[in-house]
């Protein structure tokens, strides 16, 4: 999906990208969305900095895989 379009439709006004990570780090920041995420787009419950792997670990079980990129847009 077009992510201006996207913006649109659900009235955002801003967008958060990021990545699924493939092992639990330490160095990078959570998306942690809120529950019944849509396909197309995810709300966001809260963000977590830097956890410890630990945490990350359990983050990514809990299937909370999007690493932050600091990539936002308005």
């Amino acid at each position: 999906m077009d992510l201006e379009q996207l913006l649109l439709d659900t009235g955002a006004d801003l967008a958060l990208m990021g990545v699924k990570p493939t092992y639990p780090s330490a160095k990078y920041g959570y998306i942690v969305p809120k529950e019944g995420a849509n396909e197309s787009f995810i709300s966001v419950s809260h963000f977590t900095e830097k956890p410890t792997e630990e945490k990350a670990e359990a983050l990514i079980k809990k299937k909370i895989r999007i690493m932050e990129l600091r990539c936002l847009c308005f």
